[in-house]
């Protein structure tokens, strides 16, 4: 079973990672195991009853359980749970793009590689921005997540 661990903000929710985990029992078992694996990791596990959303959910193609955590529940101290600065240093953390938006902008295609663009925390979660190869007039934000 996946465990999605799901960062809640004020204002925002961001993925902070997924975990693979045999759990058993009820799905308010497998939900109580869930937690207890994330609270293992260093999270903070925010309960329902104070706004959290810890729940079993099914997408038709997967089941998976979201835990949420407070925000800056958990200590960074090694490389792999630090934001990564580049893209390449992303890719090799775990991360992938999760989805794009575009924005209006210009990135110079002089001396251009993609990897070496700066990871951008913004308001809904880590992107990466990118050259759009159909218009010099707009920039690709590349959402990640592990």
């Amino acid at each position: 079973m996946r465990i999605a661990i799901i960062e809640a903000g004020d204002t925002y929710t961001e993925r902070r990672g997924t975990i693979a985990a045999d759990l058993t029992g009820t799905q308010a078992e497998q939900i109580e195991q869930a937690a207890a694996i994330v609270a293992e990791r260093g999270y903070r596990v925010m309960p329902n009853a104070e706004g959290g959303c810890c729940e079993y959910t099914s997408t038709g193609d997967s089941d998976y359980i979201a835990i949420t955590v407070y925000p800056n529940s958990r200590e960074e101290t090694d490389m792999t749970t630090t934001q990564p600065r580049t893209l390449r240093e992303a890719y090799e953390q775990g991360y992938s793009i999760v989805r794009y938006a575009w924005q209006r902008g210009y990135i110079s295609r002089k001396g251009y590689d993609p990897l070496d663009q700066p990871v951008v925390r913004g308001r809904l979660g880590l992107y990466v921005p990118l050259m759009d190869a159909s218009s010099t007039q707009y920039i690709r934000r590349a959402y990640l997540a592990r």
